[in-house]
């Protein structure tokens, strides 16, 4: 349908540290990440105790702050398997879209370290009139960061003259066939568990209570996506919970939710990342090895969903996508 120099693919995430001695560059790039925005301003003025979360933010990264991630990275075998996962989709995506006749160039781009966003966007400096497709690799819309995402892509974007030739994707969890892949993800492991009191928490990362006083929808946009996917399968005792990482946020942290389920009479917790599409330090640590703890110590079973990571569904769901926005495209960029 289009040569291979004429449409590139981008799958964008947030990127991770190159094993424990790239800890301290992976912090840096966060902290210099950090902007006053209206939404924080707005967080604020609701509730001005929110100023001191901003100000920790803008701080340097401290050496206690260091060693306390090496710790916990040291806890899921020293490195994030992020990046390697998403570069895995990327292939399964090239080769969907190959099979239905769209030869395009399939790439990774990080919000923090390498392989960078610029440098994706880069690639097409010598193709003519190319369509750039960015995803946001998590596809429940939060304003903050699905915004930094569209920063950074746009920016790149007229660095190198596309200007108008790019096309973000911020929010992708209607997806049909992402929806078809949770529920086989979640059907097998759930099914052995009918004969006990299960709770299904499907759990992502929170937002710092400054966001979300700020009016961001992400909780909302996760916990709408959660009722469908448990209406689906027609979940009845289900729950979302959330990885603080130890921010205050007005939502239920999941270590201490999975502690009260055993509190209310259940024998297990199944345990579905929903907002994430791949394995990163958030599902290892925050999601598996924290909850694993608070199950031990709690006497209650527990059963870990993986995120979808080599899920043929989910490359199914990502060509859909890109089909999506060719379609759109065709006309503006003229390409045939």
């Amino acid at each position: 349908m289009y040569s291979e120099h004429q449409t590139f693919v981008i799958l964008m995430s947030v990127g991770s540290p190159h094993g424990r001695k790239g800890i301290a560059d992976y912090l840096g790039s966060m902290h210099r990440n950090h902007k006053i925005t209206r939404s924080l301003v707005a967080g604020i003025l609701k509730d001005p105790r929110n100023a001191a979360t901003v100000a920790n933010a803008l701080k340097k990264p401290s050496e206690d702050q260091l060693a306390a991630l090496r710790e916990k990275y040291t806890k899921i075998g020293g490195r994030s398997p992020l990046v390697r996962i998403t570069l895995k989709q990327a292939n399964m995506l090239h080769s969907r879209l190959k099979n239905i006749g769209i030869d395009a160039k399939v790439l990774v781009g990080m919000k923090h370290l390498r392989p960078s966003i610029d440098e994706a966007v880069a690639k097409a400096k010598n193709s003519p009139n190319p369509l750039l497709i960015g995803i946001v690799m998590f596809p429940t819309y939060s304003k903050v960061y699905g915004d930094e995402y569209e920063e950074t892509f746009v920016s790149s974007l007229k660095k190198y003259g596309f200007g108008k030739n790019g096309v973000i994707v911020k929010s992708w969890d209607d997806n049909e066939k992402l929806s078809e892949a949770w529920q086989s993800a979640i059907s097998k492991p759930y099914a052995k568990l009918r004969k006990l009191r299960t709770m299904v928490i499907f759990a992502t990362h929170s937002l710092p209570k400054v966001f979300i006083d700020g009016g961001d929808p992400y909780i909302r946009n996760f916990e709408s996506f959660a009722a469908r996917i448990a209406k689906s399968l027609d979940l009845q005792d289900w729950s979302c919970a959330y990885y603080t990482g130890g921010h205050p946020a007005p939502v239920r942290e999941i270590t201490g939710f999975v502690r009260e389920c055993k509190e209310n009479g259940y024998d297990h917790v199944l345990i579905v990342p929903l907002g994430y599409v791949a394995d990163n330090f958030e599902t290892l640590y925050g999601l598996a090895a924290m909850c694993k703890e608070a199950a031990s110590a709690s006497r209650i079973g527990i059963t870990l969903v993986k995120p979808l990571n080599g899920s043929a569904k989910l490359a199914e769901a990502l060509s859909d996508i890109v089909v999506d926005k060719i379609q759109h495209a065709r006309k503006l960029l003229s390409l045939r």
